[in-house]
């Protein structure tokens, strides 16, 4: 992550990088003034991914229990901050549009 941390010495302008980590940056060193996200085209805003694994007898039970736990904590105010905690301000309400569409919250 040096590049994070040249930008913040305002080595460099620009950065491309993974939000979630670049936002977590952001937040440590309490450098969210003047810093926004743009938009690259064809890639999603925001995506549901799923998680695989073994096709065996373990592999299945893990998947199973975690759908169980997923499913407990769809409606959770923690499931939701987990997703939306290192989001920009100004991308929650989007994010919240979708989110709640995606999970019903």
């Amino acid at each position: 992550m040096q590049s994070v941390g040249c930008f913040f010495k305002k080595n460099i302008d620009f950065i491309i990088d993974f939000p979630t980590q670049f936002i977590a940056k952001v937040i440590q060193n309490k450098q969210q003034n003047n810093i926004g996200s743009i938009e690259i085209e064809g890639v999603k805003e925001f995506f549901v991914s799923h998680i695989a694994c073994n096709k065996s007898c373990i592999g299945e039970a893990f998947i199973e229990s975690v759908n169980a736990i997923l499913k407990t904590q769809y409606q959770s105010e923690a499931f939701y901050q987990a997703h939306s905690r290192y989001l920009m301000k100004d991308e929650l309400p989007n994010f919240k549009s979708k989110f709640h569409a995606v999970f019903n919250h």
